[in-house]
């Protein structure tokens, strides 16, 4: 709380030019306001080396309270000149930064010129705007730094003694800079690292908040990483050809697998698999015929690894509802169909995603249920939508040369009837239509049963 004079209502003049004076005054006091490099985060301490002033950040407990501390050289502003005033923040209060002391003991990291944490005016992808004093370093890397503990292991290795890795890290963040594969080769780390590993550092580095890193917070405002935004856009564009590669139609196997869908990409998305070994991953996780077991047992291991961090793959964004309901979606596709399911109005969808939270058998039995209403020749059977689709592929693929648009209501109305009706009744969709490839199938036929060309 501040110490200086207030008035509630109407100031007199005279006596508000006295209180800017004392303010002015004080800020003066303490320090030259506003010297070159005053807009960063306010450091935790401050020491002086060969002469030069530098300023501290605190970062211990990301190293389980081992002593460890990022600095930079102070810039505009000399040790004598410092007294402690870093001058306004965006709202105008006045922040008080540490007297001059001892240098830390302990891990020192070069932390660049910490240009990413600024205030005021700049990048608002990169910059921060406006924090108070009681806002650390720490305390805005905390979480993503964790993440990066856990993915990005070789950051942390010890050459020599030192820690090049962390140097590398903080120097960069510094500098606003991307950590490159050249990088890590003069630092003597990382070897054979996935390009996607460091595009996601890069992309998450400085985000404030580990749980959603598509967007900032700059000012009380939500800005898009951009950078983030285009890396997972990328990874799913390689998950998405890696499913077609395998004969997945990929929009049909993302409505039918939601949760799955987002834990696999969610997993891919940090880099543990690089884009050669994509497909190959992808057939392995899913079982597919000839991906069951990768010649190299190195890459066994890693295969088998990044599988069972799908399996742990949570959503801390929205809770375990969320998941819930991804799963709720799953079985209800299932059971009845994409069309069917997505045709229910918002009402009966929370219906069936909440009866699944409170019990996934009794969600099953309703969907069950539904399924028999919607196709009654199968009532009493035991099967679902899932169960009987496949012969109606079939006859599709046949006529149309490719898998059906599940949704497709020609496709749809012949669910539940003789297959041989259900073909013809596609074959005449396909005539009527002008379908090009039942026109060249037919032409084939009838040139083969001719002996010669077709001329139509």
């Amino acid at each position: 709380m501040s110490n200086e004079p207030t008035i509630d209502g109407n100031i007199d003049p005279g006596l508000q030019a006295e209180l800017d004076r004392i303010k002015k005054e004080k800020a003066a006091s303490i320090g030259t306001p506003n010297w070159s490099g005053s807009n960063k985060l306010v450091a935790d301490g401050a020491y002086v080396e060969n002469g030069t002033l530098y300023f501290v950040y605190n970062i211990s407990s990301l190293f389980g309270g081992q002593p460890t501390f990022v600095s930079y050289a102070a810039t505009g502003v000399t040790p004598t000149q410092y007294k402690g005033n870093w001058g306004a923040d965006g709202a105008g209060n006045q922040r008080t930064g540490p007297r001059i002391g001892a240098k830390p003991t302990g891990l020192v990291i070069d932390g660049g010129n910490f240009a990413l944490f600024s205030l005021g005016e700049g990048d608002p992808a990169r910059g921060i705007d406006a924090l108070p004093d009681d806002v650390k370093l720490v305390d805005l890397i905390d979480e993503g730094y964790r993440v990066m503990v856990e993915n990005y292991s070789f950051l942390f290795d010890e050459v020599d003694g030192e820690f090049p890795g962390l140097e590398l890290l903080f120097t960069r963040i510094g500098q606003g800079l991307a950590v490159t594969v050249q990088d890590l080769q003069n630092a003597g780390i990382g070897a054979n690292v996935s390009s996607l590993k460091l595009d996601y550092l890069n992309a998450t580095i400085v985000n404030r908040d580990s749980d959603n890193p598509f967007t900032y917070m700059v000012n009380g405002e939500e800005v898009i990483n951009q950078k983030y935004v285009e890396h997972y856009g990328k990874v799913q564009g390689m998950l998405d050809k890696s499913l077609g590669e395998l004969g997945f139609d990929t929009d049909l196997f993302e409505k039918e697998n939601k949760l799955f869908y987002k834990q696999l990409l969610n997993v891919l998305v940090k880099g543990p698999i690089s884009p050669t070994l994509m497909t190959d991953f992808v057939g392995y996780v899913l079982g597919q015929e000839g991906y069951e077991k990768p010649d190299d047992q190195a890459i066994t291991n890693l295969f088998s690894a990044t599988a069972k961090q799908i399996k742990d793959e949570q959503f801390t964004l929205s809770s375990g509802l969320y998941a819930n309901a991804l799963k709720a979606e799953t079985l209800a596709i299932k059971k009845i169909g994409v069309a069917n399911y997505n045709n229910l109005d918002e009402g009966k969808k929370n219906e069936i995603i909440l009866m699944y939270n409170d019990s996934p058998d009794a969600a099953s039995q309703m969907l069950q249920a539904m399924f028999e209403d919607f196709y009654p020749e199968y009532a009493g059977k035991n099967l679902d939508f899932a169960s009987v689709k496949g012969k109606y592929i079939t006859p599709w693929r046949n006529a149309f040369g490719e898998a059906p648009d599940e949704e497709n209501t020609v496709w749809l109305e012949q669910i539940g009837k003789p297959v041989t009706e259900a073909s013809k009744a596609y074959m005449t969709n396909a005539y009527e239509t002008g379908n090009a490839f039942f026109n060249r199938k037919v032409a084939s036929s009838l040139q083969k049963a001719l002996g010669g060309v077709v001329i139509r």
